[in-house]
C-alpha cells in the first residue's frame, strides 16, 4: 500500500463538507481596465467585489462593484459610484443587512486632492450615506487594507505618497505608513500619519489582539538599517498611538494577511528574503513574536509572489494560501510574460494538502483569496494578455472547491486554462488537459492507496476505460514534464 496516497486520500475525504460545492471561472472581458481590490461572501452565497474601473480614452477612474451569484452569474455591476469624480474602493463589508465601502475620491486627477471616502449601501446596492476625510501634507493613498475590530470600528492601514526631495534637489515619491479609525456610522475617532526619512515606510495590514486591547500592524522598513530581518510587528493602542515594534525573526519582507490560527498564534504571508529568495513564504508566530513554524512554496524557477491585497484566508479548518508564479517585477500589472494564480491548502501545521495552477496562456495578478462556506476557495485579479490588449485589463475570477478543482458535470470549450475531469460523478472518465500541457501522465487510486489504473495521455482530451472498475471513489493524480501537477477526487457512478 502506498501509506502517502492513501493518507492524501484520506484527508481529500475527511475536508470534504457534507453540502454541494459551486465551482466556476469567470473573465470579464471589455475596454476598461478594471481591478477588483477586496471581495467578501454573502450569507446567501452570492460573493461581493469591489475595486476600482479605468476608461483609458478620457482616464476617468470610477469606483466599481460587482456582485456574482454562487455559480458566477452577474447580478449587479456599476460604477457610478459617483460620476465625474475620480475614486476606487479598497474593502468592502456587509454589516447588519447593509453594505460598506471604503476607498478614495478626488474631483481632479491632482494626487494631491486625494481623501479618504467611507460609503453605505442599503441592501439594495443604493447610496444611502457617504462622507470623506482630507489627508495631511499634500499626500495621496497608494495602497489600503482594513479590518471591522470588536467594536465594530473600521481600521485602516496602508501607505499614503508624498513629494519629497533629495539634498541635491532630485524630487521623489516617499511612501510614507498611515493608521485610520472610522466609525461605523462614518465618523472619523482617530489616525495616524507617519512622516519617515525612508522612502518605502510602509504597512501592508493589521489585526486586532485577542484581548481586544490593542492592534498589530505588520510593516516594513520601519527600522533603519535592519538587514537580517526586513519585517516588523508594530503594536498600537486603541487610539492608534504606537507602543512597541518588534522584528519579525524569519527571512520574510512586507508581511500580510496576518489570520489567527487560536487564541495565541498568527499565521502571516511574505515575500521570502534570505534562505528563501523569491519565494512566498508563510509563518505562525505567538503572542509574543516568536516563530512556530514556517513553510515556502516556489514554481521553478520563476519568483513567486503574494497576491497584493490579501494572500491567507481561513474558514474553519481550511487554510488557503494564494500568490503568483512568474510575477514581473519590473513590469508588474501589463507584463508580456506568462504567469499563473497559485494556490495552495495547508493544515494548521502548514504543511501542504495540495497546490494547484490557473492561468499560464498570458499574465495573471492575484489581488485577493477568499475561502468559502463551502469548504472551497475564491480567487479574484486580473488576466493580461500583451498582444491583444492595451493597459486594459480583464478581471478574472475562480472559484474551486476544497480539492482545488473546478468541478463540471458537463462538456466544456477548449479555453479553460486548466485540466478538467468529467462527468465528476459519472459512469466513464473524460480527461481534457489544459492548453498548456500537451500530455500527461493519470495515475488512479483506490480508497486503499492502491494503483489501480496508470495511462500515458497524448490528446488534449482522452476518454479511458474504466469499465473494469468498481462503482466507488477514486484519487486521481495527473504530473507532466511542462509542470502540470494536478490532484483530485473521481467518483465512478
Amino acid at each position: 500500500m502506498n501509506k502517502a496516497i492513501f493518507f492524501l486520500f484520506l484527508t481529500l475525504i475527511i475536508s470534504q463538507p457534507t453540502f454541494s460545492q459551486q465551482t466556476f471561472e469567470k473573465l470579464i472581458s471589455n475596454s476598461k481596465d478594471e481591478t477588483i481590490q477586496d471581495i467578501i461572501e454573502e450569507e446567501n452565497g452570492n460573493f461581493l467585489l469591489a475595486g476600482r474601473s479605468i476608461i483609458n480614452e478620457s482616464s476617468s477612474i470610477s469606483g466599481y462593484i460587482l456582485q456574482l451569484d454562487s455559480f458566477g452569474n452577474i447580478l449587479f455591476e456599476s460604477t457610478s459610484f459617483p460620476v465625474g469624480d475620480y475614486s476606487w474602493f479598497s474593502s468592502v463589508y456587509k454589516i447588519n443587512g447593509n453594505y460598506y465601502l471604503l476607498g478614495t475620491i478626488k474631483e481632479t486627477m491632482d494626487p494631491k486632492d486625494d481623501r479618504l471616502w467611507y460609503l453605505k449601501l442599503n441592501p439594495d446596492l443604493q447610496v444611502v450615506d457617504q462622507k470623506t476625510f482630507p489627508l495631511p501634507m499634500k499626500r495621496w493613498f497608494s495602497y489600503i487594507n482594513s479590518i471591522v475590530d470588536s467594536d465594530t470600528n473600521f481600521v485602516l492601514t496602508g501607505y499614503a505618497t508624498r513629494n519629497d526631495t533629495t539634498p541635491g534637489g532630485v524630487v521623489f515619491h516617499n511612501h510614507d505608513a498611515f493608521f485610520y479609525k472610522i466609525s461605523l456610522e462614518g465618523d472619523s475617532l482617530a489616525s495616524h500619519f507617519y512622516t519617515s526619512d525612508i522612502p518605502w515606510h510602509f504597512s501592508f495590514d493589521i489585526i486586532e489582539s485577542t484581548d481586544k486591547s490593542n492592534y498589530y500592524a505588520y510593516v516594513s522598513h520601519f527600522i533603519s538599517g535592519v538587514t537580517e530581518y526586513d519585517s516588523q510587528r508594530l503594536t498600537l493602542d486603541k487610539n492608534l498611538d504606537s507602543i512597541a515594534i518588534e522584528p519579525i525573526p524569519f527571512y520574510m519582507y512586507d508581511p500580510n494577511s496576518p489570520v489567527y490560527l487560536n487564541e495565541t498564534d498568527v499565521l502571516i504571508s511574505g515575500k521570502g528574503m534570505g534562505d528563501y529568495p523569491r519565494h512566498h513564504v508563510i509563518a505562525i508566530h505567538n503572542e509574543a513574536g516568536e516563530i512556530i513554524n514556517t513553510n515556502h512554496f516556489k514554481k521553478e524557477p520563476y519568483r513567486e509572489q503574494p497576491p497584493m491585497k490579501n494572500g491567507i484566508s481561513k474558514f474553519g479548518d481550511n487554510i488557503f494560501v494564494g500568490g503568483i508564479s512568474n510575477f514581473d517585477i519590473g513590469n508588474p500589472f501589463w507584463s508580456s510574460q506568462n504567469s499563473w494564480f497559485h494556490l495552495v491548502k495547508v493544515n494548521a501545521d502548514l504543511s501542504m494538502v495540495w497546490e494547484k495552477w490557473f492561468g499560464g496562456d498570458a499574465y495573471y495578478f492575484m489581488y485577493n483569496i477568499l475561502a468559502t462556506r463551502d469548504g472551497g476557495c475564491i480567487m479574484v485579479g486580473n488576466r493580461y494578455d500583451d498582444q491583444t490588449q492595451n493597459q486594459e485589463r480583464d478581471v478574472y475570477i475562480v472559484k474551486v472547491n476544497g480539492d482545488g478543482l473546478i468541478v463540471w458535470e458537463r462538456e466544456i470549450s477548449m479555453n479553460d486554462r486548466f485540466s478538467i475531469v468529467y462527468p465528476n460523478p459519472g459512469h466513464q472518465l473524460n480527461i481534457r488537459l489544459a492548453a498548456q500541457h500537451s500530455q500527461a501522465l493519470l495515475s488512479l487510486f483506490d480508497q486503499y492507496g492502491r494503483l489501480v489504473l496508470q495511462q500515458q495521455l497524448t490528446q488534449p482530451e482522452s476518454l479511458v476505460e474504466t469499465t473494469h472498475l468498481l462503482s466507488g471513489v477514486y484519487l486521481y493524480q495527473l504530473t507532466g514534464s511542462t509542470g502540470l501537477s494536478e490532484s483530485g477526487k473521481w467518483v465512478k457512478k
